[in-house]
């Protein structure tokens, strides 16, 4: 590229006196040339570093952001799965009770009739005992009163 000519003021004190320092004009010249390239280079540095640092702040923003986006979608996508296994959960769960219960119930109606029967054979064999005991015990006061009128009749009989 082609060379071009800038006309610097400068008023800093200390620049000054540095440039005050050096009497060769072709030295100033190289040292002016040399302190302008690396002030330039030092600002294209420090603003490339600056858009660095604005870019960072950006992306930390926007992945904060998305972060809490993410953490929303998570979140609704968790209710819907869980509200969805729920009522699958329920439906499975009516399906089976309606084709179970049914069953439960003839067993428990079979159940039911089974106890009731046992009841009922129970009161039956509760009365046939009573019964036989009622019986027993005519037929011991029959068999008594025998027994005691052959005694009186042989008494009769000997005396």
């Amino acid at each position: 590229p082609p060379a071009q000519t800038v006309t610097v003021r400068v008023s800093d004190p200390e620049i000054l006196r540095k440039l005050e320092s050096i009497e060769d004009p072709q030295q100033r010249q190289a040292f002016c040339e040399r302190a302008f390239r690396i002030g330039v280079l030092a600002l294209d540095s420090a603003t490339s570093r600056l858009d660095a640092e604005k870019a960072q702040i950006y992306f930390e923003q926007n992945v904060r952001s998305l972060h809490g986006q993410l953490q929303q979608d998570l979140e609704h996508w968790r209710v819907e799965f869980r509200d969805d296994l729920m009522s699958r959960m329920q439906k499975t769960s009516q399906d089976v009770l309606d084709r179970e219960l049914p069953k439960l119930g003839a067993s428990l109606k079979r159940d039911v009739d089974l106890n009731s029967l046992s009841v009922q054979l129970r009161q039956t064999f509760l009365d046939n005992l009573n019964n036989a005991a009622k019986s027993l015990q005519a037929s011991s006061q029959t068999q008594n009163d025998l027994l005691t009128k052959s005694v009186h009749q042989l008494q009769q009989t000997l005396t």
